[in-house]
């Protein structure tokens, strides 16, 4: 991991936190959502690219993210998993742009045709964080566990 995913890492961790608090104690003042982009497993990753290969791969699929979203997107990658902080937007144009996001990434020769996305909207898990808190690690592990 180099150190512009690092601090791409920090800044995605710092917002979300933020994002959680205005969220915890406003309730959809930001109306922003989190993508989750599981691309393949680590496993899978290793064992049909390399372990070498499978991280240029992860790092073209992160430039990809970048260059799809906006500025004010932050994004952040934990393994073979992304997340996209988008705030001020809903459902429907969260969705349109992921669906983009992997057709852009299809037509540079990203094969993430294996991949699982959903998205969480910030507003649907007040109830969570008014018993748990705004940590971001323990966000994203709760969201995991969902289908």
């Amino acid at each position: 991991m180099g150190l512009e995913q690092i601090a791409a890492n920090d800044k995605f961790v710092v917002l979300l936190e933020w994002a959680l608090a205005l969220e915890k104690r406003y309730k959809n003042l930001l109306q922003g959502g989190l993508i989750q982009i599981q691309y393949n497993s680590k496993e899978v990753m290793d064992s049909s690219f390399g372990a070498m290969d499978a991280v240029n791969r992860l790092d073209e699929v992160m430039l990809c993210l970048q260059q799809c979203f906006r500025d004010t997107d932050a994004i952040a990658r934990y393994g073979t998993t992304f997340w996209v902080l988008v705030p001020m937007t809903d459902v429907d144009p969260v969705t349109s742009k992921v669906q983009g996001v992997i057709n852009t990434a299809k037509l540079g020769g990203l094969d993430i045709e294996h991949t699982d996305v959903q998205v969480h909207m910030l507003r649907d898990h007040g109830g969570w964080l008014s018993r748990m808190g705004c940590d971001p690690q323990l966000f994203l592990s709760y969201l995991e566990t969902l289908e």
